[in-house]
């Protein structure tokens, strides 16, 4: 900027202690030579006045004065006969003689400007260089306040270091977060290591200021404390302005010009000057947000508690009517995706209204809230911070007398049950279920204005994921024939939904075409952007079925799109899963390959281990066809695990066919065999079996299973159980090495621990099942991984081996 030939002046803006002199001084250093007179800093610091910022420019430039010419004349003199780079340092005392001082820069033609200011000056002849903080990376490596932090440090506490990946790097990161890299803040607390770990800084700059003091006597009075800094920016603003920004310092995150008019009745004028005394910073994403430092001096210097408590109702009114918006119907102002999109960015600030309206238990402001919480966490895929927030306000409601108070802990608690099922916790998740609807019975509640998804219908998908398609089937219809006087839009489409996943599995595809249709038309009717991805991924399905597979993988990606868009990683992850098998349909094991893998990714943070097993059981498949069966073999088996963990029938199929083709694979025939006709025998749809499948052979195995094996079928999951133990058993003899056959005693899995444990107190294997919740099939499989690795043959021996290695 400053060697742009069209460019008078530059004023390097920022907070005071930001740097802007330190800036200033720098290009002195490197640019003086570029100049025929040098260059020159001014320091204006006591220029109150015009005449005390001539007599500064004076003393720069080392102009002996007489009394015989003005100082105005004498420096008017000087600077035309002058080409040099001039620095007016810290000339925001005179920000507001922006009119006077104007003339002071056509003074000199050859010589170019820059001044240092918490304001803008406001001449035309300004270009704006706003100064904020220093990256504040987590990284040691990428975070310049970081690396700033460590160099004060060790001037008095020599052995402090960053290392990557430590907690001290996070404590680093977290306080030099809290001061905004502002680095007048990090030298004055940097140097308190010598005293007190890092951690402990933490607590304290959360709690207090008063760390915020240089032990440093050479800094100017205006350096000596943040508070000092946050004073003389304080002083430059219009009582307006001061009630403004101390409105505006009560919200915890940034906020939008919406936000700024209603809670502080904020202009953009308004804005635009607080932005220009850099007392708030503009974010690219069009919010902004308060520095951090100023805002915490801006609290302490509240006018009251009264005016405090008229901001937080503003706060909650404002984001609790934001929040309406998440409600399907005429009222709905914004689309769901907008309305997602405003809470990335203000998210701090809707969970402060969410505070604000339980401290004040104001239930018109919670319903809205509490609405918009189970939506957006939903779609972010965070379900345990969804079950912590929804236990709080349960807890919250739990005494309450209110009719809707009653109601609302009944969405509360339905939605923590849906987001056990989430996590796969299907006993969890059918308590859950149990007690909302005992609440809204309690209330002979309207469940058509019931606030969240439907607790019945919870019941449903249970029996979905369980297997119970019968029994998914009829509590849908149930709840569809109740009519629209009793279920709400988005109830209508999680039936449709599930209704069109039933059919599709018993493969009636006509039905499940007509109820995905429904479910889609209802979606689309009511703004449900998010819903219609799922109702999208199954046309994916119904026309893969018809051997359409480019078509589904059209399909497929739209549903990706709309996801992506609404950064849904569980949303992804299905997507992806979906791509995959068509991949592998079409034979493509490398685009597979890359959507399971993918589909890993997207899923691995969400703590979702239905699809993770999902993603899993498609990847070990590739890896069967590559010849890996080693590693396909590790995948299934774990897969196997979470299945039975979760009671995920669909996942302990898919695991099953892969088992299946592993034997066959590696020349077992008679168990792959028989293990795709009983599978086969459980009706699962065309298209998911030819997905997993991979061959003609082995979908005419599953087709003369279903047709043929119905004895097979009638047994159950107590027969499935057994050949899972079967698959399982011969896998280990299969594919275990040298070292393994004979007992090597490697370090043992916590699950294998767990049942070593547990036969040790005497515990059948049947008994072991049901207290670690998984299937007496899997009990078997580790109880034989047990003997193998312990080189004995059977439970006494075991638990014998066990402890002498101090195992148990």
């Amino acid at each position: 900027m400053v060697r742009d030939p069209d460019c008078r002046l530059v004023t390097i803006t920022g907070i005071g202690g930001v740097g802007k002199t330190r800036l200033a001084t720098e290009l002195v250093v490197k640019l003086a030579r570029e100049f025929d007179d040098g260059a020159y800093i001014v320091q204006a610091e006591n220029a109150s006045n015009l005449d005390r910022l001539y007599h500064a420019i004076a003393d720069a430039a080392g102009l002996r004065l007489s009394s015989k010419a003005p100082v105005e004349q004498r420096v008017a003199d000087w600077m035309s006969q002058t080409s040099a780079l001039l620095v007016l340092d810290n000339l925001e005392q005179l920000s507001h003689y922006g009119a006077e001082i104007a003339p002071l820069f056509g003074l000199s033609p050859g010589s170019q400007f820059v001044a240092t200011s918490r304001a803008p000056l406001g001449v035309a002849e300004e270009w704006v260089f706003p100064l904020d903080g220093l990256s504040s990376s987590l990284k040691i490596e990428d975070g310049a306040s970081l690396q700033l932090f460590e160099r004060i440090a060790r001037r008095v506490n020599p052995g402090f270091t960053v290392e990557t990946g430590s907690d001290v790097e996070t404590h680093v990161s977290r306080i030099c977060q809290i001061v905004g890299g502002v680095p007048l803040a990090i030298e004055m607390v940097a140097p308190w290591t010598r005293i007190l770990p890092v951690a402990e800084l933490v607590k304290e700059l959360e709690s207090d200021s008063q760390l915020l003091i240089s032990e440093r006597r050479d800094r100017p009075l205006r350096h000596q404390s943040m508070k000092a800094v946050f004073d003389g920016s304080w002083r430059m603003l219009s009582d307006t302005q001061q009630e403004i920004f101390s409105a505006l310092a009560m919200l915890r995150g940034p906020f939008d010009r919406q936000a700024a008019k209603a809670i502080a009745n904020a202009s953009l004028i308004d804005i635009g000057e607080l932005v220009n005394a850099s007392m708030i910073h503009a974010e690219p994403d069009g919010t902004f947000i308060c520095h951090p430092v100023l805002k915490r001096f801006a609290l302490e210097v509240q006018p009251g508690t009264k005016n405090e408590d008229r901001v937080s109702r503003r706060i909650a009114t404002h984001y609790s009517s934001l929040a309406e918006n998440i409600f399907p119907g005429p009222n709905r102002r914004l689309t769901e995706l907008e309305l997602a999109k405003i809470a990335d960015r203000q998210l701090e600030n809707f969970k402060l209204a969410m505070e604000i309206a339980s401290d004040q238990l104001d239930i018109d402001q919670l319903r809205p809230l509490t609405a918009f919480f189970i939506y957006y966490l939903e779609f972010k895929a965070r379900y345990l911070d969804g079950i912590a927030l929804m236990e709080s306000v349960a807890a919250l409601l739990e005494n309450s007398p209110d009719k809707a108070a009653i109601m609302l802990r009944a969405a509360a608690i339905s939605d923590i049950g849906w987001w056990h099922l989430r996590l796969g916790n299907t006993d969890l998740a059918l308590n859950n279920a149990h007690e909302s609807i005992a609440l809204c019975q309690s209330i002979n509640a309207n469940m058509a204005e019931f606030p969240s998804t439907d607790p019945t219908l919870l019941k449903a998908y249970v029996a979905s994921v369980n297997g119970d398609m019968p029994n998914a089937r009829r509590i849908a219809e149930s709840r569809l024939d109740e009519g629209p006087d009793h279920l709400n839009s988005f109830a209508k489409m999680l039936a449709e939904y599930l209704l069109a996943t039933v059919e599709l599995h018993d493969g009636n595809t006509d039905s499940a075409r007509s109820h995905t249709n429904a479910a889609l038309d209802s979606a689309r009717s009511a703004g449900e952007t998010w819903f219609e991805a799922y109702c999208v991924s199954l046309m994916g399905d119904l026309v893969a079925i018809e051997g359409d597979f480019p078509r589904a993988d059209d399909f497929y990606k739209e549903s990706y799109s709309i996801r992506l868009s609404y950064d849904d990683p569980v949303g992804m992850g299905e997507a992806l899963i979906k791509r995959g098998e068509v991949s592998l349909i079409t034979g493509d094991i490398d685009a597979a390959r890359r959507s399971f893998t993918d589909a890993q990714s997207a899923l691995e943070t969400t703590g979702d281990r239905g699809n993770l097993g999902l993603a899993s059981s498609g990847l070990a498949l590739t890896l069967i066809d590559d010849g890996r069966f080693d590693e396909a073999f590790s995948l299934l088996s774990r897969c196997l695990t979470t299945a039975s963990d979760l009671h995920f029938q669909n996942l302990l199929l898919r695991s099953m066919v892969g088992l299946g083709r592993l034997h066959i694979a590696t020349g077992d025939q008679d168990l792959g065999q028989t293990a795709l006709r009983a599978i086969g025998s459980y009706g699962h749809s065309d298209f998911i079996l030819r997905a997993l499948t991979g061959s003609a052979e082995s979908n005419q195995l599953m087709a003369s299973g279903s047709r043929n094996n119905q004895e097979t079928a009638s047994v159950g999951e107590e027969w499935l159980n057994e050949l899972e133990t079967r698959l399982l058993d011969r896998s280990l003899l299969a594919l275990q090495t040298p070292a393994d056959a004979t007992g090597s005693s490697g370090e043992f899995s916590e699950r294998e621990i767990q049942i070593l444990t547990l036969m040790a107190d005497g515990k059948t294997n049947p008994e072991i099942a049901e207290h670690l919740i998984i299937s007496p099939g899997t009990v078997k499989w580790y109880s034989s991984q047990i003997y193998s690795r312990l080189a004995v043959r059977n439970r006494a021996q075991a638990i014998s081996e066990a402890r002498k290695r101090s195992i148990i």
